[in-house]
């Protein structure tokens, strides 16, 4: 859920079709996507593979509305009306997914046990979490009274990471961190991280990677990383990296 400005009545049965989030407008915008998705497919996929609710209100709405989707269609029990009904509800949006791969038994029993895939869902938004410090994260078990993970919104700042990292990583980890930036305006490259001194050292290595906003997995990278601090941990130690890195998105 957020408390950004809400959905439209009016737009909520083409919501969840292919293609309606799309943030290409011409054909010339492929060479320069900033965006973190742009064929508009992510919300339709999930319709096709789980049950999906989407409840949203507007500032100048005097209610939210709430609908059901399968296939990127509205779900309605009269074919000739297939809109958003009332409801109560806060300005924002709140898109609930339950049951995921219901209808697809083959993944269903691909996935692991449930502790274990929330804790990778866990994982992708701690790493959120501490990226975009400037928006509020919080995320628990559905059931549970407690957030696994609870930042404030503090603003965009390296500083305000180490809080976050602090606060889902611990203090340990915070206190040993240091900042390092650079920038080469020939590439339009520049980059922002946070790196654990030779006080600190782990046995998993902690590796956060940010290539225009966007969370990345990049073994070359991280190799290489790893590797400038062969030298100064203990066999088999590894250091805790945040990587911010901005890169003109016509040289990706």
């Amino acid at each position: 859920s957020d408390n950004g400005s809400g959905i439209l009545r009016e737009d909520f049965p083409v919501v969840c079709r292919r293609h309606t989030t799309s943030k290409i407008t011409k054909y010339s915008d492929l060479q320069e996507i900033p965006t973190f998705g742009f064929r508009g497919e992510a919300l339709a996929s999930v319709t096709h593979v789980a049950r999906v609710s989407i409840t949203s209100m507007t500032a100048n709405q005097n209610c939210a509305y709430r609908a059901s989707y399968r296939d990127g269609e509205i779900i309605s029990k009269d074919p000739n009306r297939c809109e958003a009904l009332p409801c109560a509800g806060v300005k924002g949006t709140q898109i609930r997914v339950e049951d995921m791969f219901y209808n697809v038994p083959i993944r269903l029993q691909a996935l692991r046990s449930y502790s274990e895939e929330y804790n990778r869902c866990l994982d992708v938004v701690s790493n959120y979490a501490i990226h975009n410090t400037n928006v509020r994260f919080s995320c628990k078990k559905m059931g549970s009274s407690k957030n696994d993970i609870n930042t404030m919104a503090r603003g965009k700042s390296l500083e305000n990471v180490k809080i976050a990292i602090r606060t889902i990583h611990g203090r340990k980890i915070a206190q040993e961190l240091l900042d390092v930036t650079g920038e080469d305006k020939a590439f339009g490259f520049r980059f922002s991280a946070l790196i654990s001194n030779v006080n600190f050292s782990s046995k998993k290595m902690v590796f956060i990677l940010f290539i225009n906003e966007r969370l990345v997995e990049c073994s070359s990278i991280r190799k290489s990383v790893n590797s400038a601090f062969t030298n100064f941990l203990a066999k088999k130690t590894f250091p805790f990296i945040y990587l911010s890195i901005s890169i003109d998105p016509r040289n990706v």
